[in-house]
């Protein structure tokens, strides 16, 4: 596990991402198309940017049953009460955190995690799309994503002798959010996951063959939509692939409006949702959200959407404060 973390890291660690570009090839990579397809011997789900409530009353993608209004203003103040989303929203307004974009200087992280120098680089759809001798990269600007895999290597290659314990895979994790400039909230801790797989020998019985961190934000206890990242590793603690979505912060959010004006803009945001004509139990909740490089208040209502058939979905609100 011990490695030479910036064996090459001068050559690029003033790049920008234009001036990267700049200097690639002209013609994009023939394979750059299939950069990033799912593989047999280890594909990881990679991060999707999340959707962002709508500035107005929030979101309506979960269609159901409509009908009459079953909740009132004063049954809207209760939910959020019972929720404690008044405290919540106190507690994120309290949050003081910056945080730059994945993609800034990527050259510079590329080379500092694979500890490899870029061989070939070149724009593909307007993403930054090269390889190093061992990974091949590519940084989408307007995503803010960075995706990282190993070119060749499968999880079967590693021998049992090399395999490192979990612990050892935790140091690399903390080593690596570091070279990508991610801070994680104050008190947020890491955990590791195994990649689990019918084992070779005995289809009945799953073994591990990779290892994966799973990376959220939370500030202040309370959970920020947007920012992710996986980190996968083979058994032996080299790295597998990167897979991120993380923008840019750069202010906290505001002061909460009012009570009064949440449970108004809620009660609003429900009259034109399913979720107001539930007879269903309803829970609320609130949670940060990345919009624009500012951090923003969510109000989130949730609960079950009954089709009629008994086997209905769970449907969910979200409003974005001003």
């Amino acid at each position: 596990m011990s490695r030479s973390r910036f064996r090459g890291v001068a050559l690029v660690a003033s790049l920008s991402l234009g001036l990267l570009a700049s200097a690639c090839v002209e013609e994009p990579l023939d394979e750059a198309d299939e950069l990033f397809r799912a593989e047999g011997d280890g594909a990881i789900e990679d991060p999707e940017p999340a959707p962002l409530p709508p500035e107005d009353e929030g979101s309506e993608q979960n269609a159901g049953v409509e009908g009459p209004m079953t909740i009132d203003s004063a049954g809207v103040g209760q939910l959020l009460a019972v929720g404690g989303v008044g405290p919540k929203l106190q507690a994120q307004a309290q949050v003081d955190y910056t945080s730059p974009a994945i993609v800034e200087q990527p050259g510079a992280k590329i080379e500092a995690l694979t500890e490899e120098p870029i061989l070939d680089a070149g724009l593909v759809d307007g993403d930054l799309v090269g390889v190093t001798p061992s990974y091949r990269f590519r940084v989408s600007t307007s995503g803010d994503q960075l995706l990282i895999r190993h070119r060749s290597r499968r999880f079967s290659d590693v021998p049992a002798s090399a395999v490192v314990p979990e612990s050892a895979i935790l140091q690399q994790a903390t080593a690596d959010l570091a070279l990508l400039g991610v801070n994680l909230g104050a008190g947020q801790t890491l955990s590791v996951d195994r990649l689990m797989r019918a084992a070779s020998t005995n289809p009945q019985q799953p073994e591990a063959v990779a290892y994966k961190v799973f990376v959220s934000l939370e500030l202040n206890g309370r959970p920020v939509s947007g920012p992710k990242l996986v980190l996968s590793y083979y058994l032996d603690g080299e790295l597998h692939k990167l897979s991120a979505h993380w923008p840019e912060i750069h202010s906290g959010p505001p002061a909460p409006p009012p009570a009064a004006a949440i449970q108004s803009q809620v009660f609003a945001a429900l009259s034109t949702h399913p979720l107001g004509a539930e007879s269903n139990p309803l829970t609320a909740d609130a949670y940060l959200v990345v919009v624009g490089g500012q951090l923003r208040h969510v109000v989130a209502i949730e609960g079950l959407l009954d089709n009629g058939l008994g086997d209905g979905r769970y449907g969910e609100l979200a409003v974005l404060l001003p």
